[in-house]
């Protein structure tokens, strides 16, 4: 399943995200997707994740809709 998680930090990276999930468990993530500025490498402030299992997005969404990740309040919702 690919969930979005929105209202990042322009400084956020790969490892920031990772370590947001592995916090609360979420240890499914199979692919980080940033979108990006097509002509620079400022980030658009979401980013897309593919999660192997089903019932871990879930729980992902739940948990940490609304939680902060450097300082921000993200979005965790199903992408689409």
């Amino acid at each position: 399943m690919t969930i979005r998680v929105d209202n990042l930090n322009d400084m956020t990276c790969p490892a920031d995200i990772m370590t947001f999930f592995a916090g609360y468990e979420i240890k499914h993530v199979s692919k980080i997707m940033f979108v990006r500025n097509f002509d620079s490498p400022i980030a658009h402030g979401y980013v897309f994740l593919d999660i192997e299992d089903d019932a871990a997005a879930h729980r992902a969404i739940e948990q940490l809709n609304n939680s902060k990740i450097l300082g921000n309040v993200a979005g965790v919702t199903i992408a689409g």
